[in-house]
């Protein structure tokens, strides 16, 4: 894009008054690597799309190696060049004529890069979104899968309670036995009650038991006794 704005800044009566440096020749480790660089500067210097028509255009070019030698060479060069010859650049004549700095031929290719640059800005953020939302939707759905777990535990736990067989009622009304929630009480036990079975809900529910006087405190003891015994 640089040599574009160059080309297109100076226009091509200008180009033979351009230099063009290749540097870091002090780096090469080895002669292979040094023959390697120069065929890399001409493929450079003879490529289209690189120095090929400024080269062509007796547009100048020289190697630096770092010291001050090549330096002072280099600049020689551009001396040697002499005045420039009399005329304006490129961008200069577009002015005059009365185009906008952006629509010259450097400034449209600012212009083309900038609104490239943010082309892909845009696609990055709208990119960025779409992951963030993707991300958004993975934790909801992971959320409510959490609470349709949650709702099937509590149901469930519910359902055991809810199953969980206890004696209790005694023939006077009051809590006489609860067999806690460890399966006391199953229903594969015996009755306690001989006219009452056992409910694996409720559990031993007998009624009153129907005594005459005197006999009451006999037949609860006899009913106690029978319950102790089928519980153990």
């Amino acid at each position: 894009m640089n040599l574009n704005i160059a080309k297109a800044l100076c226009g091509e009566r200008f180009y033979s008054r351009l230099a063009l440096l290749t540097t870091m020749w002090n780096k090469m480790s080895s002669d292979e690597a040094r023959e390697l660089c120069r065929k890399r500067e001409t493929q450079i210097l003879t490529s289209p799309t690189f120095w090929a028509e400024m080269n062509r255009r007796d547009c100048k070019h020289a190697q630096f190696d770092g010291s001050s030698t090549s330096g002072m060479n280099f600049l020689k060069q551009l001396l040697d060049l002499g005045p420039p010859n009399p005329g304006s650049f490129a961008y200069e004549q577009e002015l005059r004529a009365g185009a906008p700095l952006e629509h010259t031929k450097a400034g449209a290719i600012i212009m083309a890069e900038r609104e490239k640059r943010r082309q892909q800005l845009e696609a990055e953020l709208q990119e960025e979104e779409r992951n963030q939302r993707a991300e958004m939707e993975l934790a909801e759905t992971a959320r409510q899968q959490l609470n349709r777990n949650q709702d099937i535990d509590c149901r469930h736990d519910q359902e055991l309670i809810m199953e969980r067989p206890v004696v209790r009622l005694a023939p006077s009304g009051n809590d006489l036995m609860a067999y806690g929630q460890h399966n006391v009480g199953r229903s594969d036990r015996a009755s306690a009650a001989p006219d009452r079975r056992m409910s694996p809900h409720t559990g031993i529910q007998p009624e009153p038991a129907q005594t005459s006087p005197g006999t009451g405190v006999g037949n609860l003891r006899q009913w106690v006794v029978r319950i102790y015994r089928s519980s153990v």
